[in-house]
């Protein structure tokens, strides 16, 4: 994460920094930005809670921030979330939720699956709510609380078709909370489930809802009393599912930072928040027949310029992406030719006008009317947009603008 004198102002060096994304100016070489990094526009991370609480109608959204904000950095996105009116914060550990009650989030922090049991003190003390799952976790979860003196408040996770955590729906289940909610030092907040496939089978998702429906009403009946509830993820909120429950709370995670939870979905209105910039590092000749990289997978069929670009599979972008994937150079697209390395790929630069060495290079991101988005590169990788932003590593620096 880039804070303080590492944080580096886009508008310092472009005039037309509002379209941050995704146009640099000819001074870059000014734009300290190093080999490579990934800039987050906050602005965009602020724009898109306004666009999803709008959906909601007013109900209230728990900002999912897990896998340091998906890529984006928790932090520094929790806070523009914040600011912009998300209720709740969602993180996958415990270390997640302590980061973000110590820089300063004021919010909720939800804990959403497993905490290691020996942080749970830990967390306890920052304020921490966490998700119950089975009975032993309460017991363990009551006893870290008691030690510390105070209540933690607990969300019960109900396993309505996921297949992952929870408590099956059904009677015994409401009699195993009933006893659950009895246990000292424990408050409880809500439960929530986890639609499987909201994004795809609609008579799935439905059924998933009715069910959790029925399992809080039986649960009221035994007097457990699940005031803030919630099943709506990121496709749910897009394809309006979240419309017909008064009260409940969704959890936007990938549509947070401007990306669709599916490429059959249209989320619109949303502005991705992140572009990936590397350089090109090296720029040669070599004639027609040449192979390029690991493997001699690639043979050039003409004499071209050949662009080493200093980013490999060790920073994120994968080995999947080898003679598939296109990056942008100087207004226009240069395809990745063979296999992507540790840490450099290499480009065709034959349709690059005037490429030289430090000129910027889009992994991810708009120059002018070009674009390779998070989309591009996981279908390129046989995966989903997610594990893209997700899997850009710790050693891309992220610099926040706006």
């Amino acid at each position: 994460m880039i804070s303080g004198d590492d944080m580096y102002r886009m508008d310092e060096f472009c005039l037309d920094h509002a379209k941050f994304s995704n146009k640099f100016c000819s001074d870059h070489a000014k734009f300290s930005w190093g080999r490579t990094a990934a800039f987050i526009d906050l602005s965009a991370i602020a724009a898109n809670t306004r666009n999803i609480t709008a959906r909601l109608g007013g109900k209230p959204l728990m900002a999912v921030v897990k896998a340091d904000g998906y890529g984006h950095g928790g932090v520094m996105t929790a806070k523009a979330a914040e600011a912009a009116g998300a209720d709740y914060f969602g993180v996958a550990t415990a270390e997640e939720g302590l980061e973000l009650a110590g820089s300063g989030v004021k919010k909720p922090i939800l804990a959403l699956g497993f905490v290691e049991r020996g942080l749970l003190d830990e967390a306890v003390r920052a304020g921490l709510e966490f998700t119950v799952f089975d009975g032993g976790t309460a017991r363990i979860l009551s006893e870290a609380a008691e030690r510390a003196g105070r209540a933690v408040r607990v969300h019960f996770k109900i396993d309505t078709g996921m297949g992952r955590i929870g408590f099956a729906p059904g009677a015994d289940s409401v009699a195993e909370i009933a006893g659950i909610a009895r246990l000292p030092y424990l408050s409880v907040a809500g439960a929530f489930t986890h639609l499987a496939d909201s994004d795809g089978d609609p008579e799935f998702t439905e059924r998933q809802i009715a069910l959790f429906a029925d399992f809080r009403r039986s649960a009221h009946s035994a007097g457990v009393r699940l005031t803030l509830c919630h099943f709506a993820n990121s496709a749910a909120v897009v394809r309006g599912y979240a419309a017909d429950f008064p009260g409940y709370m969704a959890r936007a995670g990938i549509i947070l930072y401007g990306l669709s939870p599916s490429p059959a979905l249209d989320a619109a209105g949303l502005i991705p928040a992140l572009s990936w910039l590397s350089r090109l590092s090296f720029v040669k000749a070599l004639p027609a027949g040449s192979a390029v990289s690991y493997g001699r997978t690639y043979r050039l069929a003409r004499d071209t310029l050949v662009g080493t670009v200093p980013v490999g599979y060790a920073d994120g972008y994968a080995r999947a992406n080898g003679s598939r994937a296109r990056v942008i150079i100087n207004g226009a697209y240069a395809p990745v030719i063979g296999r992507v390395c540790m840490d450099q790929f290499m480009v065709d630069l034959a349709d690059i006008p005037n490429p030289n060495i430090g000129d910027p290079v889009t992994l991810i991101g708009s120059d002018g009317s070009l674009s390779v988005s998070a989309d591009d590169l996981a279908a390129n990788q046989d995966t989903i947009n997610y594990e893209v932003v997700c899997g850009i590593s710790k050693r891309v620096k992220r610099i926040y603008l706006n």
